[in-house]
């Protein structure tokens, strides 16, 4: 069966009633984009334009361009990257500069589980000439991306050591680029195993922020590290985040941060002993470099016991000013997709909302995505 790469649009209404506000939600229909597998988007926020890539086995990095209507702007394949493959269901990342250019990390598999992996941009003049960020590296298949409001790009890398007792956990690195330029290298972010998620966002000021998945289970429940540069990723700080009472596996985090600089953190918990010890997606709120809110979003019963990937699987986004969060959540890989929505930071939760009856899901970042354009998801 062809894979195929769609995306749903979100819009608010406002309705005024007795001086209260009461907001409802309106999903578009699917929108095809192209066939293809582990997509990744980001948003432009001064036009609203949806970049993507998908992967295309055989063919390579396929870039989309659409308008916040939902249409096809423009649809290439990026030189150099028909070696990429999607495998283990990891691919290509991006990222869009403040010009609204794409920036785009892939990878080559070499074989054995060893990766090679690149950066490369796009101009007015077309694609820029590949940079190497890693050159046969085992497991180093996870290189998530951002760019900053100065244009300097700012990626993560995974990796696994192969050795002793853990041999799926390894070191994450920090790039930072301007254009095909390197500006400066930091290693050894902790603790990553390899075929989780892992996420960077550099949209505010001088910020960067990553979050790191590492399913591990200890009975204290599974470390989620959280890690930030408030000088542009000259200097890092890390925080290990996951809540008491999130045991077992947690893992499959994501993070966005909006265009007031809240920090929007989700992750999933195998063992949730807030709901009588279900899996879950949980949410931490960070506002002035603290931790504000820590609670669960789904709830008893909503995620069932699963072997494969035990924790929740979800993804956030949130409003300009942080009050409207969104989070999108599958009950397991090929089940049911919803989104649950926050009015109020977080605080309080409203119903779910199913918006597909099947999701794909799988290791690393073959899972849904969702993200914020204003107070459009």
């Amino acid at each position: 069966m062809k894979n195929f790469i769609f995306v749903m649009l979100l819009s608010f209404l406002t309705l005024l009633t007795l001086n209260q506000k009461i907001w409802s939600q309106s999903w578009s229909d699917e929108i095809a984009v192209c066939s293809g597998k582990t997509p990744d988007l980001d948003i432009d926020p001064k036009t609203g334009h949806l970049h993507i890539v998908a992967i295309q086995d055989g063919t390579g990095a396929v870039y989309i361009e659409m308008d916040n209507s939902g249409n096809v702007i423009r649809q290439e394949v990026i030189p150099h990257t028909e070696k990429e493959k999607s495998e283990f269901s990891f691919g290509a990342s991006i990222a869009v500069d403040p010009s609204g250019n794409p920036h785009v990390t892939f990878r080559e598999p070499l074989g054995y589980n060893y990766y090679s992996t690149y950066y490369t941009y796009r101009t007015s003049a077309g694609w820029s000439a590949p940079v190497i960020l890693s050159n046969d590296l085992l497991r180093g298949y996870v290189v998530p991306i951002d760019v900053d409001k100065n244009g300097f790009a700012h990626i993560g890398r995974g990796s696994a050591t192969g050795d002793g007792d853990e041999p799926m956990i390894g070191p994450v690195k920090y790039f930072k680029f301007l254009n095909s330029s390197p500006q400066s290298e930091t290693d050894d972010f902790y603790r990553y195993r390899c075929d989780d998620r892992l996420e960077i966002d550099a949209s505010y000021e001088s910020q960067v922020h990553m979050i790191l998945g590492c399913p591990d289970y200890p009975v204290a429940g599974g470390p989620v590290w959280y890690w930030r540069s408030f000088d542009s990723g000259a200097h890092w700080e890390g925080l290990e985040i996951h809540n008491s009472q999130a045991h077992g596996a947690n893992g499959t985090p994501d993070l966005f941060v909006d265009a007031s600089g809240i920090v929007h953190i989700i992750y999933g918990s195998e063992i949730d002993q807030s709901i009588g010890g279900d899996p879950s997606v949980r949410y931490s709120r960070w506002v002035n470099n603290q931790q504000v809110r820590e609670i669960n979003v789904t709830t008893a019963g909503e995620i069932p016991v699963r072997g494969d990937t035990p924790q929740g699987i979800g993804s956030v986004a949130a409003s300009a000013d942080g009050n409207i969060v969104m989070v999108a959540y599958s009950e397991g890989f090929d089940m049911r997709l919803f989104v649950r929505r926050s009015d109020n930071g977080g605080a309080t939760w409203g119903d779910r909302f199913k918006i597909a009856d099947n999701s794909v899901g799988d290791l690393g970042r073959n899972k849904q995505v969702i993200r914020a354009y204003k107070s459009n998801f």
